[in-house]
């Protein structure tokens, strides 16, 4: 059959999706390291071509989309004010902290509203492409260590684009505890699940043998910066496609 092909934003790279050429047209490429069962779509999605470039390869093939899921670390890595905390129902044993504002998870998904229509209405651009099949790939759950955190965000660029859209100061940030993230990331998750739903398409969520007791991003499965895993997840996740896509 076939070979599934690995496309979208950020979190694909975990799944060894090669950035190819960037001055070249986006194009199908085998995994780093190979892996027979998929090919990954080059390029930037950040350019309207890569999009297009999806669309004009889908017909009669199997795609495994991997959108957006950063948004909540965009919004609330860094600790505002006032601080807040939330109740998730697939996630009891985190009950809010008293210490906290409460707010409803509804007033938390509004947040998500550009990424619930942006993947709908690619997901219906898609559609009019006849792919043999779509599977909406889940992102990795957030990190929880503190410090290990602070030091990535002391040697990469992440911090300071979010200090400088938040209007804080670099040298002096604070994250929004794990907990909260953890929630957050979730209520995202069920964002880009019920959309996949809507269109008839498998979620794929990130594997649980990956999160620690809470059901924060083992350590052994960090990248090297803020949000993204490494490639022994990506393993994880490219068999838990393939279980969907059999």
């Amino acid at each position: 059959m076939r070979a599934v092909v690995i496309a979208g934003h950020s979190h694909r790279k975990a799944l060894g999706v090669a950035r190819g050429d960037r001055t070249q047209a986006p194009d199908l490429l085998p995994l780093e390291p190979p892996d027979g069962r998929f090919l990954g779509l080059s390029g930037g999605p950040k350019q309207a071509v890569y999009w297009d470039r999806l669309c004009a390869l889908a017909p009669g093939r199997r795609i495994a989309l991997a959108w957006e899921g950063n948004r909540y670390n965009d919004a609330f890595l860094l600790q505002g004010e006032p601080a807040f905390d939330l109740m998730v129902a697939e996630l009891p044993h985190l009950p809010p902290r008293d210490d906290r504002v409460l707010v409803p998870e509804r007033a938390v998904r509004a947040r998500f509203a550009e990424t619930e229509a942006g993947l709908a209405a690619f997901l219906e651009r898609l559609a009019a492409h006849d792919p043999a099949g779509v599977v909406l790939v889940g992102a990795p759950p957030p990190k929880a260590d503190a410090r290990r955190l602070a030091d990535l965000m002391g040697i990469g660029a992440y911090g300071a684009k979010l200090a400088a859209a938040h209007g804080l100061d670099p040298q002096a940030l604070t994250l929004t505890p794990a907990t909260v993230r953890l929630k957050l990331w979730q209520v995202e998750q069920n964002v880009l699940r019920g959309v996949a739903e809507r269109f008839g398409h498998p979620f794929v969520p990130a594997p649980g043998a990956c999160t620690d007791t809470d059901g924060c991003l083992h350590p052994d499965y960090w990248a090297e910066d803020v949000t993204h895993a490494n490639a022994a997840y990506g393993a994880l996740m490219r068999d838990a496609i393939a279980i969907h896509v059999a």
